[in-house]
């Protein structure tokens, strides 16, 4: 705007400086005299409305403004002079006056109006977008916060550093049973527990010392973990933790079900342990029974037949000879249950000595050799290990050995062979494997083998005699041993079954210790 005369230097120098100001300021600013007409503006005010300095340099009345933003469709649908009027008129009022409004391109700008004392007015227009973001977020956050607070399965309590309760959930009150309106009024803890001992929550205690113990814990006891049983035998795991600024977050989960189900399961360990021992007990008790009148049935039945009375007929001899045999059998089943009776009571113990791995297999094959023999197989023991030097228990490991060549013999057909062998394994341990050449397994009969009493059926599984116990009973004394045990099996081509004894149980061989 012109004046009539020029101002005093001083004064040209403080409105320049003023305009500097101005030009400056973060935010947009309008000054509108007594009609309503623009006397004075600032770039941020032109830029945040997107206005052309044509316009507001020809200091027009704010109608003329708002009719060209009207017109390019900055208020929406609507006639334009009605947009006009009803937003002129709130100016023309003079009356102080903050609002937010949107710019098209959804930008939020806060506009505060302030009159002067000769009517004119001041008008600021601050971009609020990013605060009005950040809210947003806060709220889509809370929001979010509560819907999981009240959706929570555990009762939830915030305690401030004066012990007050400022925040809960609703599964708090469902838990403890708190009334909603106590909780409401932002109590002290020390009043809620107040309520809860003097209704009985508790038992019969004395209220104000239960009080000062309870808020006694909360105030140096923290964090703290305990259960409690509510009345109607109700369980409540509680835990409290410290959060920022001194305050305490206190959780609170009903866990009956959780503690029924661990002692029905307990109860069940231990009736499933009494029905193991029993068991046990029974096959340890019958195997000693049956062992005193077979022995005495195999010595006379060998007699018989080796004729060591007077001649009998040779029928006779051939009877007592089948009596001999299947009391050796019944035998080799009785000594396998009391075998496996002592294992699963944890009663088997190992007599560890130093052992000759390819002596001890040797010994094996040559008993086996004329069971292969009469089912037309070959044997065959191959030994690549640097030294078979081993540290075990000579019987489990013979055992191991026959009960694997004799399962080899068993399902293998005649012209086939069953090789036993020893090899170094990874990290210096050892492996003891019999491979054969038999109907082999597939993969699903695997592990029906490895159960006592499993047998896989087939054309050659009953060619011999025997009760399904001798895998179990290999991979137990294997486990005694702190072996790994293996099957690789495919259904007509053969079966291997490994042990691998670990680094620990390979003594040096004696020459590297008489050397040492």
């Amino acid at each position: 705007m012109t004046k009539p005369h020029r101002p005093p230097p001083a004064a040209a120098g403080s409105a320049q400086a003023l305009q500097v100001i101005i030009d400056n300021m973060s935010q947009g600013l309008l000054v509108l005299d007594a009609g309503l007409c623009v006397v004075a503006y600032n770039p941020v005010f032109r830029a945040l409305f997107d206005l052309p300095e044509e316009l507001l340099r020809a200091s027009p009345p704010l109608a003329s403004i708002i009719r060209f933003q009207a017109l390019r469709g900055d208020y929406g649908p609507g006639a334009v002079d009605e947009q006009i009027a009803r937003r002129v008129g709130l100016f023309e009022q003079r009356m102080p006056f903050h609002r937010e409004i949107e710019r098209p391109d959804r930008q939020a700008l806060e506009l505060r109006c302030n009159t002067t004392p000769d009517d004119w007015l001041v008008l600021t227009f601050t971009d609020v977008s990013e605060r009005r973001r950040r809210e947003k977020e806060t709220a889509a956050t809370a929001t979010a916060l509560r819907a999981i607070l009240d959706n929570m399965a555990q009762g939830l309590m915030l305690l401030d550093r004066d012990l007050r309760i400022v925040a809960h959930n609703p599964m708090l009150l469902r838990i403890m049973d708190l009334p909603g309106e106590l909780l409401a009024t932002k109590p002290l803890l020390a009043d809620v527990v107040r309520l809860s001992a003097a209704r009985g929550d508790y038992g019969p205690v004395d209220v104000e010392r239960q009080v000062a113990d309870r808020i006694a814990v909360y105030r140096h006891g923290v964090p703290f973990r305990e259960e409690i049983e509510r009345p109607g035998g109700r369980i409540v795991e509680m835990r409290a933790s410290r959060a920022p600024d001194d305050a305490i977050v206190a959780t609170f989960t009903d866990v009956t079900e959780l503690r029924r189900a661990e002692q029905h399961a307990l109860a069940a360990r231990d009736a499933a342990e009494a029905a193991s021992r029993a068991k046990s007990d029974f096959l340890a008790n019958m195997s000693h029974e049956l062992r005193t009148p077979l022995n005495a049935i195999i010595g006379y039945s060998e007699a018989i037949a080796a004729r060591l009375f007077g001649p009998i007929a040779a029928r006779y001899a051939e009877y007592a000879g089948d009596i001999a045999a299947s009391g050796q059998h019944l035998l080799e089943i009785i000594g396998d249950l009391l075998d496996l009776a002592k294992i699963e009571a944890g009663r088997m113990e190992i007599a560890e000595e130093r052992l000759d791995l390819r002596a001890l297999a040797e010994e094996s094959l040559h008993m086996m050799r004329e069971r292969a023999q009469r089912a037309g197989l070959a044997m065959a023991l191959d030994s690549t290990a640097r030294h078979t030097a081993l540290t075990g228990d000579a019987r489990a490991i013979r055992q191991i050995l026959l009960n694997l060549v004799s399962n080899a013999i068993k399902f293998t057909a005649a012209g086939g062979t069953v090789t036993a062998s020893i090899a170094d394994a990874a990290e210096g341990g050892l492996t003891l494997a019999v491979a054969d050449t038999g109907i082999g397994m597939a993969a699903h009969e695997i592990p029906k083998a490895l159960e006592p009493f499993g047998q896989i059926s087939g054309p050659m599984s009953r060619r011999h005699q025997g009760t399904g116990l001798g895998l179990p009973l290999v991979r137990s004394f294997a486990e005694l041993h702190q072996a790994a045990m293996a099957i690789d099996s495919r259904p007509g081509i053969g079966t291997r079954v490994s042990i691998t004894f670990p680094a620990a149980r390979r003594p040096p061989p004696l020459e590297e210790r008489a050397q040492a």
